[in-house]
């Protein structure tokens, strides 16, 4: 069987999240904090990038 790994990401980070405010108000909606991490920590522990 072949190797089918994601060897690259690109995280799409953009936008001013007015959705999720008032979460928002200060802090751009990648650095979010959700269960004691911010979105873009999740997102980059799902692909392990970091």
């Amino acid at each position: 069987m072949q190797d089918k790994r994601i060897t690259t990401v690109i995280l799409l980070a953009a936008g001013i999240g007015s959705r999720l405010r008032p979460l928002t108000l200060d802090t751009p909606r990648c650095l979010t904090i959700i269960k004691d991490k911010p979105i873009l920590k999740h997102l980059s522990d799902t692909f392990r990038i970091l």
